[in-house]
């Protein structure tokens, strides 16, 4: 088995008007490059946790429109956040016109299930690393449900987060890292959602 671990990098900057004047936004387009060239560890980190019989590569695409989905995933997993839903969309309807199963998590699954369903095989809600192994075996045996809700098994323990698979990065690419150290958010600021619907802080 073979499976795609994908995310969209960098900020999007796909708004048609504007692109069709051909505006351009200097101090946006560095700080989009700067942002790119930081890999996505919630997908490094579960393809750490992937038994070494199943293939797993990395993309990173920087653009859904142009990408063109390869065909032969078995399954991939997508991150997505609310401000790219629409284009993570985008590269999962590509990905399962070659009949490839879509894993959909991230912030987004967490806080739209019912928004992310249509475009998905499966739907991740919570902490990945709770229902990756579930969702693996899922796969092998043809039996991949619709809904994987990590809030139901509690937490995940950080001490047991395996190495993150950097291995699986660009030669090429800048050698930036993203290290772990917290998850959560000790405050409760009216404004923000994260101490109520993500992860407690540890």
């Amino acid at each position: 088995m073979r499976i795609g671990f994908v995310t969209l990098s960098g900020l999007r900057l796909v708004n048609a008007p504007l692109l069709e004047m051909e505006l351009s936004f200097p101090a946006i387009s560095r700080r989009a490059a700067e942002i790119a060239a930081l890999p996505n560890l919630g997908l490094l980190t579960l393809a750490g946790m992937t038994p070494r019989r199943i293939d797993v590569e990395y993309l990173e695409v920087p653009d859904a429109n142009s990408f063109e989905a390869p065909s032969h995933f078995d399954a991939v997993a997508i991150t997505a956040l609310s401000a790219t839903a629409k284009e993570s969309y985008q590269l999962a309807a590509k990905f399962r016109a070659h009949g490839t199963q879509v894993i959909i998590g991230g912030l987004h699954a967490t806080l739209a299930p019912v928004d992310v369903k249509p475009h998905a095989d499966a739907v991740a809600i919570g902490e990945g690393e709770m229902v990756w192994p579930e969702i693996l075996a899922d796969l092998e045996r043809g039996t991949l449900k619709s809904v994987y809700d990590a809030r139901a098994k509690g937490f995940f323990d950080l001490r047991k987060a395996p190495m993150p698979s950097f291995h699986l990065l660009d030669s090429a690419r800048k050698p930036r890292f993203t290290v772990q150290t917290q998850r959560g958010c000790p405050l409760s600021c009216e404004f923000c959602a994260s101490s109520m619907r993500l992860s407690p802080f540890k």
